[in-house]
Formats: structure tokens, C-alpha cells, sequence
């Protein structure tokens, strides 16, 4: 096992740090995905937010017929690499700076769309989804998923813990109501 992040004396390692010794990534490319790289800008690269892992969306604008078009192509694709940074594991001494390139983990179809795309004008990401979960919650120590809750898509808000009629709940806006 190796570990890729800095380590500073007396500084604790967690399992979830650790890699087997020919893992480049905390990203695993499974059986029959392929890592794409794609041209990035300070609009799209999420400079600080956007990391290895991640799930996004991919939007292609171009041109038709005169007309400025927008379409949303691929759906919940993860992320690979951000710039040169492949793991998850934040740096401290790292300063925050625009990136170039993007690495998605993508099947041949969605490689091909993703050239065709790129070709004809610009691609946009979207963090998130309206396909997902709006709440997450995560083990402290591991960092591991222990459950999701609602289907409605997040929404810019801070989710509250309070009690109703006794009961201890967490609750969030999201895009269709509380």
C-alpha cells in the first residue's frame, strides 16, 4: 500500500488514504470505460470545488442555423482527474488555481460524443444532479456513504436538524418544495 498525500510527523493515516501500490487514482475505471480528457476554462473548471470522484453533468453550446443552442448530453459521469490532482485527499499547502484539463470516466459512445461536442463549440459542466438525492450523509472517520434521502435534486440551501412532535429530523429545501 502507498499513501498520496503529504505526511507530516505525527500527523494520523486513515485507511481510506491508503492505495494499493499500482492505484493511481481514487477513481477505479471499470471493465469497458475509458479516462477523456476535456478542455477546461475558469467558468468550467469549478477552481477549488470540483475534484476526482465527482459526478457531473456535460453541456454541449454551439451554433445551429444561426441560433445559439444548448444541450445537456451526458448525465452523472465522474470525474477522473482535475488538472494533475487524482485523489480526493485535500492538500493544505496547495494553493487554489485554474486547471486546463478535466479527466472523465467515459464508455467509447460517450467518448465520441464528448469529441463531437467539443469540436462543434463549447462543453459546460454542471455539478450535481436533478437525478440524485438531495441530502448525503457520510461516516466522519471513513468518508464512506451511509444513506441518501429525497429524489427531488438539491437546492442552495443549509439543511436544519430539528424535533416535530418528538422526532428528530433533517430538513432541506430542494427544487420542489421543503
Amino acid at each position: 500500500k502507498k499513501i498520496m498525500a503529504r505526511v507530516h510527523r505525527g500527523m494520523p493515516i486513515m485507511a481510506t488514504a491508503l492505495f494499493d501500490k499500482h492505484q493511481i487514482s481514487d477513481v477505479i475505471v471499470p471493465e469497458g470505460y475509458k479516462v477523456f480528457p476535456v478542455k477546461v476554462d475558469t467558468q468550467n473548471s469549478f477552481v477549488g470545488l470540483l475534484n476526482p470522484g465527482d459526478r457531473i453533468d456535460v453541456i454541449s453550446i454551439h451554433r445551429i442555423d444561426g441560433e445559439d443552442q444548448a444541450k445537456t448530453f451526458l448525465k452523472n459521469v465522474q470525474v477522473y482527474a482535475v488538472g494533475n490532482k487524482t485523489d480526493r485527499i485535500p492538500d493544505p499547502e496547495s494553493t487554489q488555481k485554474a486547471i486546463s484539463t478535466v479527466q472523465l470516466v467515459v464508455n467509447q459512445i460517450q467518448a465520441e460524443r464528448l469529441a463531437l461536442y467539443e469540436r462543434r463549440g463549447s462543453i459546460r459542466f454542471i455539478m450535481g444532479s436533478d437525478d440524485e438525492g438531495m441530502l448525503v450523509c457520510f461516516d466522519g472517520a471513513t468518508g464512506k456513504e451511509i444513506w441518501t434521502s429525497g429524489s427531488d435534486g438539491a437546492a442552495y440551501s443549509s439543511p436544519l436538524l430539528v424535533t416535530v412532535h418528538g422526532v428528530r429530523q433533517i430538513v432541506e429545501w430542494n427544487h420542489n418544495g421543503l
